[in-house]
């Protein structure tokens, strides 16, 4: 009796400390942020490597634990627009680009996004587990140099609106992912993707355009393997 009353009287003490520490911290983030919109939710095991005045999250963001979001450069930033969901375990680095977030986008768990030479991705986007987008690239042509010390592009990436990235999926410098395209599960995608393909394969290739008839038996194979 006596143990369950003092379970009790410890829950009325630590509900109020908890709410305590909720408030101070949100009071935290909105002084030291670039913009923390109302109603954002930031796990308490994050990971933020960062100049915080160079990340911006608009209303109703959700930041899950043990998320790393990295913008500790001075060319660097972070931007998650309303509604975006950030997932467990998902890395966020900029480096000397930025990463652009749409409005009610998802990544998912274990998902790496890197911004060095800008990586911008549009509203209503799905981003699965283990995707990775990395917009620079290693030039490895001179054989007498370490490629580390060799010259890397950086492009860009552009992700437009209502694009659905498969689990595992790799999509790498100057690439620009059309409006309401799907990428199947592990393609590797090296060049730009016109709007509404469906890309699968290694490298990616575009087996049909969403809307159009599906003709092709193998191909409709491949999709339904590769997209879910």
């Amino acid at each position: 009796m006596f143990a369950r009353q003092l379970l009790k009287m410890i829950a009325k003490v630590k509900k109020p400390y908890f709410q305590w520490r909720k408030n101070l911290i949100e009071l935290e983030y909105k002084r030291q942020l670039g913009n923390y919109g109302n109603g954002c939710i930031l796990g308490d095991k994050i990971l933020l490597k960062s100049k915080l005045n160079q990340l911006f999250l608009d209303s109703n963001v959700i930041i899950e634990d043990y998320a790393t979001l990295e913008c500790g450069l001075d060319s660097s930033a972070i931007y998650i627009g309303e509604n975006s969901v950030i997932r467990h375990f998902v890395i966020l680095k900029s480096i000397h680009g930025k990463i652009k977030v749409g409005n009610n986008c998802s990544i998912n768990p274990y998902a790496t996004l890197f911004g060095f030479g800008d990586l911008i991705i549009g509203d209503w986007v799905r981003i699965a587990t283990h995707v990775v987008i990395n917009p620079a690239n290693h030039l490895f042509d001179d054989v007498n140099t370490l490629i580390d010390h060799q010259p890397l592009t950086n492009r860009g990436v552009i992700i437009e609106d209502d694009v659905w990235i498969g689990a595992g999926a790799v999509i790498l410098d100057g690439c620009k992912i059309g409006k309401g395209s799907v990428i199947g599960a592990g393609a590797v995608v090296t060049k730009s993707v016109d709007p509404y393909s469906v890309v699968v394969g290694v490298p990616g290739r575009t087996i049909r355009k969403r809307g159009e008839p599906k003709k092709d038996v193998e191909n409709n194979k491949l999709e339904q393997f590769l997209t879910h």
